[in-house]
């Protein structure tokens, strides 16, 4: 038996819909009584949304322009405002928080039409999450990851002070036909101001059994107008008003996921 494309197509636009207000990645860090606030998002940049059901891995490409995005599979459109969806969140809760390389970790769970329970990483000026969950559609069990970050864009690069951002990322092993563990690991960015460009590196990757996995390095990243885009799905961006932090999602060597950073 497979899974019919109408049960896919309803779970990219179910969590595209989440994603923007009560029970998606907003609401992950943002919405409950014990998670931190961040400043409202402007900004919002997707990864591929990860669908398994029935043994299947089914994947949605995504793009986002300032809050506006769109999921797109086998030819299905769904295009959403995040800046129109209910922003009444269901209760979250935050734990196992914690400080690493100067920027905020934790494990965020919720429960609603879909159920969310995801590592988060995230600042002052961003969040970012591979947005871990699971939901029933059309009466199939359904596990996804939609990776996502989210903050208060700088809209420019970087051109004076401290070229070092250090932080975390946090993302889910993909299988060939499943997601696995989720891992986090440290993340370490240095720019090259007068040439606009970046290198961005994730070391001490592991799961939370200790399972470790390899690094992931990016080398000669182009900035242009507060945005880093590389190979392996990397899509950057500088948050704060003076670029104080910044973020992103990518998928990279079997790992699709997100990363906050935070400037030295």
């Amino acid at each position: 038996m497979t899974i019919s494309k109408p049960v896919a197509v309803a779970a990219a636009i179910l969590l595209l819909a989440a994603c923007g207000g009560g029970g998606g990645s907003g609401a992950a860090l943002n919405g409950g009584p014990t998670g931190p606030t961040v400043p409202v998002p402007d900004t919002v940049v997707f990864g591929d949304a990860l669908v398994v059901a029935q043994g299947q891995l089914f994947r949605a490409d995504s793009s986002c322009s300032a809050s506006a995005c769109t999921v797109i599979f086998q030819g299905e459109r769904a295009t959403i405002d995040l800046l129109d969806i209910d922003p009444n969140a269901p209760d979250v809760t935050v734990t196992g928080q914690q400080t690493r390389n100067g920027v905020q970790t934790g494990r965020a769970t919720a429960r609603d039409r879909l159920n969310f329970d995801t590592f988060g990483v995230w600042g002052t000026y961003n969040t970012g999450t591979p947005l871990r969950g699971s939901t029933t559609l059309q009466g199939v069990d359904v596990q996804f990851a939609f990776p996502v970050s989210l903050g208060m864009v700088s809209g420019s690069n970087p051109v004076s002070g401290s070229a070092i951002w250090t932080g975390a990322m946090a993302g889910v092993r993909i299988g060939s036909s499943s997601l696995e563990a989720e891992v986090i690991g440290d993340a370490e960015m240095t720019a090259d101001l007068a040439a606009a460009s970046l290198d961005l590196a994730f070391t001490n990757i592991a799961d939370t059994s200790g399972v470790s996995s390899n690094d992931i390095r990016w080398q000669g990243v182009s900035m242009q107008n507060g945005s880093f885009n590389g190979s392996g799905g990397l899509q950057g961006r500088f948050y704060g008003p003076n670029h104080e932090e910044a973020g992103g999602v990518f998928e990279r060597d079997g790992i699709a996921g997100a990363f906050s950073l935070a400037r030295q």
